[in-house]
């Protein structure tokens, strides 16, 4: 599944920064990191627009945990934006453009996705509130009918099921 663009180097533009190709596990392992640290949670959700040096780094940081080895860090590092110090380690090689930050791209992907799910769900504010049989779940059931997940079985309620 695909959540912020085309596949990676696909486009009129294939020299430009690729999207990264978000899989599930790789989407809820970045908002796992998010929803585990305050400041996190205020740099890339709460106030994502506000300018700070820190949620660069911090931005660098996720970048680097999370997208290691995919295509996208191998662009990144082909174009010099990425560099390896004297221990082999990733660095950013200098600032970053906004469109280097993928995880903001995906964030602001998932931001509709998010409300159009909640929309649906009606007042079920987390996924305990979903009894089978409420209207809640109901509405999920239907949802999840037409979506796609390979590692999930349609219809059922699981730990990653609301955003």
């Amino acid at each position: 599944m695909t959540i912020s663009g085309p596949a990676t180097g696909t486009g009129p533009w294939t020299r430009d920064l690729p999207y990264h190709p978000w899989t599930e596990s790789q989407t809820c392992a970045v908002l796992e990191d998010i929803a585990s640290s305050r400041a996190l949670i205020h740099f890339l959700i709460v106030h994502p627009k506000q300018k700070h040096r820190d949620k660069k780094d911090i931005e660098i940081n996720l970048c680097f945990k999370h997208l290691t080895g995919t295509e996208w860090m191998k662009w990144m590092l082909r174009h010099k934006w990425v560099q390896k110090d004297s221990r082999g380690l990733l660095e950013a090689a200098s600032d970053w453009h906004e469109n280097h930050f993928a995880i903001t791209r995906l964030l602001k992907a998932l931001h509709p996705v998010a409300e159009s799910i909640k929309s649906k769900l009606g007042p079920a504010s987390d996924a305990s509130q979903l009894r089978r049989g409420s209207e809640g779940y109901v509405r999920w059931a239907r949802l999840s009918s037409t979506l796609s997940y390979p590692s999930e079985r349609v219809g059922e309620l699981t730990k990653y099921s609301v955003i």
